[in-house]
């Protein structure tokens, strides 16, 4: 039977190829839209050409990675997610949020919707307590907290480096590294979901917030913080159960 998707791309080229690759039907919509607080219908976008997944809304902390001379400024419309649940005439089983630096509006918008219109499953980016230190411990706690007060209750925190490991090979013409996965040039996923979600010491097995709030609980005793000095980041999976 499989799923109806509604994919969210920020980055009108990477829409294009998706659309190109995989064409739109009654079972998958590719919406070109910038996920924001709603506040005005159309923001301005930085596209990094040679790494397209450090694109990202202007002032935030991604955009100030990107190189200037690599930079397309485009012009997208908006959405939220709270519009999205709405809007979906019929049960989200499952909700992916990685949306680069709005995913606490997000979070927000989730806290906006009747309980009904909730996923049943979904994942969301953990900050990354090694290179951002102490503050992103704060706010991944935060995150999870919030997320048990929605009526989450069962949770995961999956590693992703094995779905989409990256390395450095070779260099473009300008002589910048292109980034390249385990699985290929431009090629990478964000692993399982659901129940086929594979948390990091309990594998498929959901854990309850207190032994997950355990391994946030900063450097001397997060196993979360150990894993992402090695080079590892991480989802939170959480299911209302």
């Amino acid at each position: 039977h499989g799923y109806s998707v509604v994919a969210v791309e920020a980055n009108v080229r990477a829409a294009e190829k998706a659309r190109a690759e995989l064409p739109e039907s009654d079972r998958l919509m590719i919406l070109n839209a910038a996920i924001t607080d709603g506040s005005t219908a159309e923001v301005t976008f930085l596209i990094n050409g040679e790494r397209p997944d450090m694109s990202a809304l202007p002032g935030t902390a991604e955009a100030s990675k990107i190189l200037e001379h690599l930079v397309e400024s485009v012009t997208i419309p908006t959405t939220t997610c709270e519009r999205l649940l709405t809007e979906a005439g019929q049960e989200v089983h499952y909700m992916k949020v990685d949306v680069e630096g709005a995913g606490d509006v997000c979070l927000g918008d989730l806290e906006r919707v009747p309980a009904d219109r909730l996923p049943r499953y979904l994942s969301m980016e953990l900050p990354n307590l090694s290179t951002e230190g102490e503050a992103a411990g704060l706010e991944a706690r935060d995150m999870l907290l919030r997320l048990h007060r929605l009526g989450y209750t069962g949770f995961k925190i999956a590693r992703q480096s094995p779905y989409n490991g990256r390395v450095e090979a070779s260099e473009n013409a300008q002589g910048h590294p292109i980034a390249v996965t385990r699985q290929g040039l431009g090629y990478g996923a964000a692993g399982l979901f659901g129940e086929d979600a594979v948390d990091f010491l309990a594998g498929p097995r959901w854990r309850g917030v207190d032994r997950v709030l355990a391994d946030l609980d900063g450097p001397n005793l997060g196993h979360v913080w150990m894993y992402q000095t090695m080079g590892e980041w991480f989802d939170l999976h959480c299911a209302l159960q």
